[in-house]
Parts: structure tokens; C-alpha cells; sequence
């Protein structure tokens, strides 16, 4: 299985569970950006039902 596809779902069904933010609740350094930036931005878990 691809990483692009088991990080939005374990982030999703840990954010289900527990109410709380994994990934999305830390900056990460982006190497091609060179920032920090979100794994996962707000309107990621709006989308959540």
C-alpha cells in the first residue's frame, strides 16, 4: 500500500476515535519548500463527517 493512501486514512480514523488531531496537530519541514509546513490543514478535517 502507498504511503499517499495510509496517512489520510490513519489520520482520519485516529481523528474518528479520539476527536484530536495526529499529523495535523505539528509543522513538518518540507524539503522542496524549505518551510514548515501542515501535514494536513483545517478544511482536511471539515471534511470529515
Amino acid at each position: 500500500m502507498k504511503i499517499e493512501l495510509l496517512m489520510p486514512a490513519s489520520e482520519i480514523a485516529f481523528y474518528l476515535a479520539y476527536h484530536m488531531k495526529f499529523y495535523g496537530s505539528k509543522p513538518f519541514y518540507n524539503q522542496f519548500l524549505k518551510r514548515d509546513e501542515m501535514v494536513y490543514k483545517d478544511d482536511f478535517y471539515t471534511r470529515i463527517p
